[in-house]
C-alpha cells in the first residue's frame, strides 16, 4: 500500500511538472528571444509590423517569412521555426507570449542567474548615460536613445519601453542586437550579460523626467553658449569695422 501511495504522489508531481512545462511553449520563448525586439502580436507596430495578421496566412508563407528573418535574428533550427509558426497561427498567441514573459511560479523553485540577482537599476542608469563605462568600451545607450528626458534622438525613446516590451525581450536585444546601427556599434564591443541585466533593471522601472537641477544646469549651459556666440559675432563685427577704417585711412579716404 505504501508503495502504491508513493507511486501516486510521484505521478501527481510528474503531472504538475509537465503541466508547468506546457505553460511556456517553445514558440513563445523563441519569439521573446528573437522577434520581440522588433515585433508584437496584437500589440501594434513596433520597429516592424504587428504579426497578429500573420495568423491568416498559409503555413508555407509564414515559414518562408520566418526563414528570411534569420538575417536579423540569427540562425534558427527547424524545430524553432516550426514552433514559431505554430505560435503565429495560434488564436491565443498573445496570451502565450504574455505568459512566457511573466511565467507563473513552478512547483519547484527556479534558479535565478547570479547576474539577475546582482542587477541594479542605479548601475544600469549610469551605464545607460555613460556615467560608468561599459566593460568592452562600447558607446553608451544615450548616444542614440533618450530616457527620462535625457539622451540622443537617433533611435527610439526608451522612457516607456517597460510598458511595451517584457524584460526577456530587452535582455535579448542588449545581448544580441538586431538593429543595423546597434550591430555595428557593439559588434566589437559587446555588452556583457551582467551589464545587460543592469540596463534591463533600469529600463523596467518608470522613468521620471530629469530633476529640476539637471534641467537648470542644461539651460544655463545653453545660455552660456548663446552668450559666447553673441560675443563672437560682436567681436567679428568690431574687427571688420576697424579694418575698414584702416583701409579708408591708408587710401586717403579720411
Amino acid at each position: 500500500m505504501r508503495a502504491k501511495r508513493w507511486l501516486a504522489i510521484a505521478a501527481v508531481a510528474s503531472a504538475a511538472v509537465a503541466s508547468h512545462a506546457q505553460v511556456i511553449p517553445q514558440g513563445a520563448k523563441v519569439f521573446l528571444d528573437s522577434c520581440a525586439a522588433c515585433h508584437s502580436v496584437g500589440g501594434g507596430d513596433v520597429v516592424g509590423p504587428d504579426l497578429a495578421k500573420v495568423s491568416k496566412w498559409p503555413r508555407a508563407d509564414i515559414e518562408k517569412a520566418v526563414t528570411r528573418m534569420q538575417e536579423n535574428t540569427g540562425p534558427l533550427t527547424a524545430e524553432q521555426i516550426g514552433a514559431l509558426v505554430d505560435l503565429l497561427q495560434a488564436a491565443e498567441a498573445q496570451q502565450r507570449i504574455a505568459t512566457a514573459g511573466n511565467p507563473p511560479p513552478g512547483p519547484a523553485a527556479v534558479e535565478i542567474p547570479p547576474e539577475q540577482k546582482a542587477a541594479s537599476a542605479a548601475t544600469g542608469r549610469r551605464l545607460f548615460f555613460g556615467e560608468q563605462p561599459l566593460a568592452n568600451r562600447g558607446v553608451p545607450c544615450a548616444a542614440c536613445h533618450a530616457a527620462a528626458g535625457r539622451g540622443g534622438n537617433m533611435a527610439a525613446n526608451l522612457s516607456f519601453v517597460h510598458a511595451r516590451r517584457p524584460g526577456a525581450a530587452l535582455l535579448s536585444t542588449a545581448q544580441q542586437p538586431v538593429f543595423p546601427l546597434m550591430k555595428a556599434a557593439y559588434a566589437a564591443h559587446p555588452v556583457t550579460l551582467q551589464e545587460a541585466y543592469h540596463l534591463v533593471a533600469f529600463l523596467q522601472q518608470p522613468l521620471s523626467p530629469p530633476e529640476r537641477g539637471d534641467a537648470v544646469d542644461r539651460i544655463a549651459g545653453g545660455l552660456v553658449l548663446v552668450v559666447f556666440a553673441g560675443v563672437a559675432v560682436l567681436f567679428r563685427a568690431r574687427r571688420a569695422g576697424v579694418r575698414s577704417r584702416m583701409v579708408r585711412t591708408s587710401s586717403g579716404g579720411e
